[in-house]
């Protein structure tokens, strides 16, 4: 559901202060028909930075209620929460829907079970939490099954500017109507965006130029992707990217849009992708939205990690990819939101593992395919614990430009301190490395005591030789049955 601050005037204090002291009022939009400040800066608004933090908290799923996450869990979310300019309880839940997590534990976990794993990973412990086997009996791409998971993902927000031509103008009049205190992707809510979405594919748009043309393609592909229909929005993005590159505009939507759409893709472009992402940052360096841009590429991508259907090394461009964010709170969040999401994606290959050492599944327990899986989580836990150091060290160095700058920031601190407790949780995760591996060799230990076992022998039929004394009382019949005929017509009286 969407999230209220306490009082206007808190909310606009806040507001204020990150807009004068961390990120700075963008130039007004000037013709930029296709970024992300064109689509969420109202017409009169002097910054737009203040919807767009209100759009993260608002647009993302919220998987803990006040109090239902542990303390470690919830006194990071109130420190992300508080990067966004919330505080108290709106903070802590607004950080743990940043941070999500839980979006993340595919095989059709739900919220409830998303929340147990991102507390069991942000705890760390070695009991199975999730029978995580599940998630991972299925190798093959279901498209249907990923879209219904990624409708519980982080989404953007709907759009603040109605500028554009009619169709998008008339579109808007019908999203004026979306109820704001219930989540974006209610039944209520959903109906009226796919009512908009109508409206906008059918009022017509004669002569549009390139910018209308690209604006309208980038529109529907947003509520196209909100309403669940990836592929369609893909091709609307494409559309779109493709008239903004010809056309030499700032295309910063529709290429975060396309790089989203893309990991929906049976065997996706992850390095293009990830290039797409890069380059919607790129474009718009100062943009307040960028943390839930990572949190809602990360989510798709390391469920499909986390599903099989996607190898570990996936996720390295993107990892590396933070080592060229600007060093400001926005970044903090990032690195927070990246680092919670790998070691969520850890968690999962730990509980797969563990799943199929406890397994008493005779089918399981002797195929080939247990041991297989079994080797290739222990290399898939290895690989993400190795982006896991990478976005850690990334952290790190940038929290040390902070603290050794004169006037150092509060926020920086905190990062340092939070951050701190993620070093120590992966020290935990690397020293169960060598629990995981005895874990892999004990399954296949034991797979091959059962190829080395001999199969019993069938069980002998007894053959019962047939009884004699039935083939006696059988002509003692007979005879009897004969004699007693020859009597019956002895007795018959002669023809005179």
């Amino acid at each position: 559901m969407f999230i209220e601050h306490k009082s206007p005037k808190n909310y606009l204090w806040a507001t204020l202060a990150l807009a004068m002291l961390l990120l700075p009022a963008v130039a007004a939009a000037a013709g930029s028909e296709l970024t992300f400040e064109s689509f969420y800066k109202e017409d009169n608004a002097i910054f737009w930075v203040g919807a767009a933090l209100a759009a993260v908290a608002a647009g993302a799923l919220l998987f803990f209620t006040v109090g239902a996450a542990t303390p470690v869990v919830a006194s990071i979310g109130t420190w992300v929460g508080g990067l966004m300019g919330y505080s108290g309880a709106v903070a802590t839940n607004a950080g743990l829907a940043l941070l999500g997590g839980g979006s993340i534990a595919a095989g059709g976990l739900g919220m409830a079970g998303g929340a147990a794993l991102l507390t069991a990973a942000l705890t760390f412990g070695t009991e199975v939490v999730v029978d995580a086997s599940i998630s991972k009996a299925q190798t093959a791409y279901d498209y249907a099954a990923f879209t219904k998971l990624t409708q519980n993902m982080a989404t953007l927000p709907l759009p603040k500017n109605d500028s554009g031509p009619p169709s998008i103008q008339a579109a808007y009049k019908v999203l004026k109507s979306i109820n704001e205190k219930a989540d974006l992707r209610s039944a209520e809510n959903l109906v009226i965006i796919s009512k908009a979405l109508d409206v906008a594919l059918d009022t017509p748009d004669p002569g549009l130029n390139d910018g209308d043309n690209a604006r309208k393609k980038t529109f529907i592909a947003l509520l196209q992707l909100t309403l669940g229909r990836p592929r369609e929005a893909q091709l609307a993005a494409s559309a779109a990217y493709g008239i903004g590159e010809r056309a030499q505009l700032p295309a910063s939507m529709p290429a975060f849009l396309l790089a989203v759409t893309m990991l929906h893709d049976e065997q996706p472009d992850v390095t293009r992708a990830t290039n797409l992402l890069k380059q919607a940052i790129t474009v718009e360096p100062s943009n307040p939205l960028t943390p839930l841009l990572f949190s809602m590429f990360s989510d798709r991508l390391l469920a499909r990690v986390a599903d099989g259907t996607l190898p570990a090394s996936a996720g390295s461009d993107m990892v590396c990819l933070l080592r060229t964010l600007p060093n400001d709170e926005r970044s903090a969040a990032i690195h927070t939101a990246v680092a919670t999401r790998v070691i969520v994606a850890v968690k999962l290959e730990q509980q797969h593992l563990l799943a199929l050492r406890d397994t008493h599944n005779d089918t399981m327990l002797s195929s080939p395919v247990t041991v297989e899986k079994a080797q290739g989580a222990v290399a898939a836990y290895q690989l993400l614990l190795a982006q896991l150091d990478l976005v850690l060290q990334s952290g790190e160095r940038q929290i040390d430009e902070k603290l050794g700058e004169r006037f150092s920031p509060g926020w920086g601190k905190q990062w340092a301190s939070h951050w701190m407790k993620f070093y120590a949780l992966a020290g935990q995760y690397h020293g169960n490395t060598s629990v995981l591996i005895a874990a892999r060799d004990r399954i296949q230990a034991r797979y091959q005591a059962r190829l080395a076992k001999p199969a019993s022998a069938p069980k002998a039929v007894a053959v019962v030789p047939p009884d004699p004394t039935r083939w006696y009382l059988f002509v003692a019949l007979a005879l009897i049955a004969g004699a007693m005929g020859g009597w019956l017509l002895g007795r018959r009286p002669r023809a005179a």
